[in-house]
């Protein structure tokens, strides 16, 4: 069964933050983090298991990964 990701307001602009710092140094390796790191997200949607819960998740009464 294929979820649905969501990226939340924070974790974007995290994301964007991280990117933008990164290709400061390097553009390649900026867009090789980021292509990696949408795909991990992305996972989640195939199988929610192949990573642990955030550890927020059970402060928040929610299954967040």
């Amino acid at each position: 069964m294929k979820r649905r990701v969501e990226y939340t307001a924070n974790a974007q602009r995290e994301l964007e933050e991280s990117y933008q710092w990164m290709r400061d140094e390097s553009v390649l390796g900026a867009e090789r983090w980021l292509d990696r790191m949408i795909r991990a997200v992305e996972s989640l949607a195939e199988d929610k298991l192949i990573h642990p819960p955030a550890p927020e998740a059970s402060r928040m009464g929610r299954d967040i990964r």
